[in-house]
């Protein structure tokens, strides 16, 4: 029990990370005289989101070498661990791109965004509370949650910069 709090401090440590990051990114744009209007800061917000969602996507296959030893899994585990994550981040991208029209970006960014941090925080988790077969399904669970999270990022992004940005700006976005 002792290391589940010591993951989740350390999850949150990097959280307070990040924002701080940003802020200090926000404020050295501000001094040197780069726009920091509200549009700026939307596309730099999609920019970091996308980012990190690619990361997160093939972030398993780059890992896989080096936790199949540790977690016992087999390579055809980890394919269906890559499965479940496809099969949901599939799934999940044209109904969550019409749930962003009809909610808005800003609720459905932050709903998916809650949604993949239970995901990401369930990842390391999932090793220190379970093992075996329940491991396994557990890291499914949490891979498939990841996709259905990941899957309307894009289509959302495409919506927003429609919205937002003017068409001479569709490539900048």
């Amino acid at each position: 029990m002792k290391r589940f709090w010591q993951i989740l401090a350390l999850l949150g440590l990097s959280l307070v990370n990040y924002l701080l990051r940003g802020l200090r990114w926000h404020l050295f744009a501000r001094r040197i005289g780069l726009p920091t209007t509200v549009t700026q800061d939307l596309r730099h917000f999609l920019g970091g989101f996308a980012m990190l969602a690619y990361v997160q996507r093939t972030s398993l296959g780059v890992a896989a070498q080096n936790i199949m030893p540790d977690l016992h899994l087999s390579q055809l585990q980890i394919g269906w661990l890559n499965a479940s994550f496809a099969t949901c981040y599939t799934l999940a991208q044209i109904p969550g791109g019409v749930l962003g029209q009809r909610y808005g970006a800003r609720l459905m960014y932050t709903v998916i965004g809650l949604v993949g941090l239970v995901a990401t925080i369930a990842t390391p988790l999932a090793p220190v509370m379970l093992a075996g077969t329940a491991l396994f399904v557990a890291l499914l669970a949490a891979q498939g949650l990841l996709g259905l999270a990941q899957g309307p990022v894009f289509p959302m992004f495409a919506a927003v910069s429609q919205t937002w940005f003017p068409p001479r700006q569709w490539a900048l976005a």
